[in-house]
């Protein structure tokens, strides 16, 4: 799979225990309200009720429109249940205008083959006047099932409407809670402990302190992840660490949700058997060529999350060995990766000119002029990628790709055909397949 680069803002200090900022919950509003109208194809509002005080509980629904809701695999995002947790709020904004950026390709593969529904502020009484519960006192992370509060009562109906595959409630610990320590506690079967390992490997290889936990929170059908866990929805409580009036801790308590979030929901994109969107996979290094350290490096790290990943290799792969081979594909994908297609294609261009029958260089050439519409040149190098090695998988779903969308289905259909191996990549097969029965 792709890379996604993550540049996250800075998120302004809240410090803990004061009303929210001036505005933050109209403010909250006004940013939802302004990214579902920038991006109509997107993303969508939904209003699900409302507070005891009025306000408006608002959900972002961030999916391909053009595709049934039923197709995509579906991620509810729940955050900000205590008003006195605003990085909450944070990480599910800055997690949506992720998603919309699509500003790298792993980004747009898995923003246009999942569904997320993000509820930035689900108690916006509690967070006006900074207080954990709501405008009542009452605290809705102890409400799940019975519906007495109206905010739960809403969150409860629309997410049964919705039918999500994982529910993730976001919190963080706040001064004098009994437990400090950043963690994931994963309910509800295989999928949930998945999610929660995957999340705090993602957050570890950033150098973010993620502990997965199993049953910290004593047992209470009340509790978010809980309720949905016990009527066999996989769920996740986040707990991140927040230390007052720090505005480094607040950040890195945001990005922890954020990086752990992204790389969740690329786990959910490549369950494809749920999705039926028309987004190619790209399983990565197939050359039988030996290839330099700086390749090889991209390819281990080819599934990070972040900028700074992004940044190394780019130092990585220009450094004092800029010149080799395998350096020069480095380059070249991390180009790709930011949609910067002319200079990927010239850094690439000596590469295939020093290698002329390197499958990898000529494939890679192909993916770069396919991603920029060029599909009429594009099949003519994974044609030649796939000559150069008959085996190349990547070469062959690409080249089937192109036909079809060159009108030539009778061509694909072959070459859709011979990726129905054992030895052939899981995502490859299970895309060749699901282009076999439309055709």
């Amino acid at each position: 799979m792709l890379v996604v680069a993550l540049a996250l803002p800075a998120s302004s200090p809240v410090p803990w225990g004061s009303p929210a900022q001036a505005g933050e919950v109209q403010a909250t509003e006004s940013r939802l309200r302004q990214m579902a109208q920038d991006h109509p194809a997107a993303a969508r509002l939904l209003p699900l009720g409302t507070s005891p005080r009025g306000n408006p509980i608002l959900a972002l629904e961030v999916r391909p429109q053009q595709i049934p809701l039923a197709q995509l695999p579906r991620c509810a995002l729940i955050c900000r249940q205590h008003g006195d947790e605003p990085e909450s709020t944070a990480a599910g904004l800055q997690l949506a205008e992720r998603l919309l950026a699509q500003d790298t390709l792993r980004l747009w593969q898995v923003a246009g083959c999942t569904a997320t529904l993000i509820v930035p502020l689900a108690n916006p009484d509690g967070a006006g006047q900074g207080t954990r519960g709501n405008g009542r006192g009452e605290d809705l992370n102890r409400d799940w099932g019975e519906g007495q509060t109206s905010e739960i009562a809403a969150l409860q109906a629309a997410l049964a409407g919705w039918s999500p595959h994982l529910v993730v409630d976001v919190h963080q610990w706040v001064p004098g809670d009994s437990c400090q320590t950043p963690l994931v506690e994963p309910v509800g079967g295989d999928l949930a402990r998945q999610a929660a390992a995957t999340m705090r490997d993602a957050c570890h290889a950033h150098g973010f302190s993620l502990t997965r936990e199993f049953f910290l929170s004593a047992p209470h059908a009340g509790l978010c992840h809980q309720y949905w866990g016990s009527r066999g929805v996989p769920a996740l409580m986040v707990e991140t660490r927040h230390r007052p009036a720090d505005a480094q801790s607040q950040e890195e308590a945001t990005r922890t949700t954020v990086v752990g979030l992204l790389r969740v929901l690329d786990l959910l994109a490549e369950r494809s058997d749920w999705s039926q969107a028309q987004v190619i996979p790209y399983c990565g290094f197939e050359s039988r060529l030996p290839l330099s350290k700086w390749y090889r490096e991209f390819t281990i790290r080819v599934r990070s999350l972040d900028a700074p990943s992004i940044a190394l290799l780019k130092v990585m792969a220009s450094g004092r060995d800029r010149e080799d081979f395998g350096a020069r594909l480095a380059r070249a994908r991390v180009l790709l990766e930011v949609f910067k297609f002319a200079e990927a294609q010239e850094t690439l261009r000596p590469a295939c000119e020093e290698r002329p029958h390197d499958a990898e260089a000529a494939f890679l050439m192909g993916a770069i002029l396919f991603m920029n519409w060029r599909t009429a040149e594009a099949t003519e190098w994974f044609a030649w990628a796939r000559q150069c090695n008959p085996r190349h998988q990547g070469a062959r779903l690409y080249l089937a790709r192109c036909q079809e969308m060159l009108g030539h289905p009778d061509q694909a259909r072959p070459l859709y055909e011979s990726l129905q191996g054992r030895g052939t990549f899981v995502a490859y097969r299970r895309y060749a397949e699901r282009r076999l029965q439309q055709l």
